[in-house]
């Protein structure tokens, strides 16, 4: 499960980067707060998207108790595909300071997800 989960990140992460666009965690919502996926996007089996989309929602639950700072960190450099550098010039920081932000984020992310 945990190798799964993390090919189909490093997946969207690349497919991300390659396309560029900019996403926000509204847009990525429908209106019942589920992570709207289109079957046209992905080629995967309706298991490997529904464990997807499951995963996808428990992490914007848990995205959503964070302080905002750190979740639009962590949503600029996953979801959008954001370098260190472009979050550091984006929110006019260091770039040693931006990663330590990311890391103390992913952190806390990862005891919320775990709890």
């Amino acid at each position: 499960m945990s190798w799964l989960v993390a090919v189909s990140r490093n997946l969207a992460i690349d497919r991300l980067r390659a396309r560029r666009q900019v996403f926000s965690l509204q847009e990525a919502l429908n209106k019942d707060n589920t992570i709207a996926f289109s079957r046209a996007n992905f080629d995967y089996s309706a298991e490997t998207r529904l464990i997807a989309k499951a995963e996808a929602r428990r992490i914007v639950d848990r995205l959503r108790m964070l302080e905002t700072e750190k979740a639009t960190i962590i949503m600029g450099k996953y979801l959008t595909g954001l370098s260190h550098a472009e979050l550091a010039l984006q929110h006019n920081v260091p770039m040693s300071t931006m990663r330590t932000r990311v890391r103390r984020g992913l952190l806390q992310l990862k005891v919320s997800l775990s709890a």
